[in-house]
C-alpha cells in the first residue's frame, strides 16, 4: 500500500505541512517521529521517479530531516525542531544543488520567527532565500519550496509591496510544478485582491472567476470562502456596466 512506502511519507509531510489540508497536532507529531527513522537508501530505493545523479543518501537524509522539522514547528515544538536543524547546519553543502540547502535552512528559520509571530523578521529572512537550484531536482518538492514563496507573497502583501508580492504569484500560477498547484486557489484570491487594491477590475474579475471555476465543486468547509469570492467579482461586474 502506498502509505506504507517509505518515500511516500516525505511526501506526506509535504502535504500535511502545506495548509492546504485540515490537521491535528498529534497527526504532525505522529509522522515526525515517524520520517526521523527513515533510513535514506530505502527513501532512495522507494523514490516514485529514478532519483536525479545528485540525489545522494545525504541529500535524502537532509530532505526527510527538514520535514521533520516542519513537521515538529507546526505541531509547535520548536525546540526539538531547532535540534534537527543543528545537524542539518553541520553537513557540508550538496554538489550539484545549488542553494537548496542554505534555502531549506533558512525557510526553517522563517518558519519557526512566524510561529513566535516575527512577521517582519521572517520576511526578511525570506527574502535572503536565493532559489537556485537544478531543474532535474525539482522532482521533489524541497527545491521548489512552494509554501514558502506563497508566504513570501502574504508577507509581502501585507508589508504594502504589492508589485512584489504579485511577481511571486504570477511564478507560482505560471509554473510548471505539481508542488505549486496546491497553492492555485489562494493564488488567484491574492492576484485579484491585488488587482481590486490597484484598481485593475478586469484583472480582478479574471483571477476571481479563474478561483470560482477551480473551486467549482469546492468541499463545505470552503464554500463560505467560494460565497465571499463570487460577490466580489459579481459586484466588480456591475461596476464595469
Amino acid at each position: 500500500r502506498l502509505a506504507e512506502v517509505p518515500w511516500w511519507k516525505v511526501i506526506e509531510g509535504f502535504v500535511l505541512t502545506s495548509g492546504t489540508v485540515s490537521v491535528d497536532v498529534e497527526q504532525l507529531s505522529a509522522l515526525a517521529r515517524e520520517l526521523e527513522t527513515l533510513e535514506p537508501n530505502e527513501l532512495l530505493r522507494t523514490m516514485f521517479l529514478p532519483p536525479y545523479e545528485d540525489i545522494t543518501p545525504r541529500f535524502v537524509s537532509f530532505f526527510r530531516d527538514y520535514y521533520a522539522a516542519l513537521l515538529w514547528i507546526e505541531s509547535g515544538d520548536v525546540e526539538r525542531a531547532e535540534r534537527i536543524m543543528e545537524g542539518m547546519r553541520a553537513q557540508d553543502d550538496f554538489a550539484g544543488m545549488g542553494t537548496v540547502k542554505r534555502d531549506g535552512e533558512r525557510i526553517l528559520e522563517a518558519e519557526i520567527l512566524m510561529r513566535a509571530g516575527e512577521r517582519e523578521g521572517a520576511l526578511e529572512v525570506l527574502r535572503s532565500v536565493d532559489y537556485e537550484v537544478p531543474h532535474a531536482v525539482t522532482v521533489t518538492p524541497l527545491p521548489d519550496q512552494s509554501r514558502s514563496r506563497l508566504l513570501r507573497s502574504r508577507l509581502e502583501m501585507e508589508a504594502g509591496n504589492l508589485d512584489v508580492a504579485r511577481s511571486w504569484l504570477v511564478g507560482l500560477d505560471e509554473s510548471w510544478s505539481p508542488w505549486d498547484a496546491i497553492y492555485r486557489g489562494e493564488v488567484y484570491q491574492m492576484l485579484g485582491r491585488i488587482a481590486e487594491e490597484q484598481g485593475r477590475s478586469q484583472e480582478a474579475i479574471i483571477q476571481y472567476s479563474r478561483l470560482l471555476e477551480l473551486w467549482s465543486e469546492a468541499d463545505p468547509d470552503l464554500v463560505p470562502l467560494r460565497d465571499e469570492i463570487e460577490a466580489r467579482r459579481n459586484a466588480l461586474v456591475r461596476d464595469q456596466g
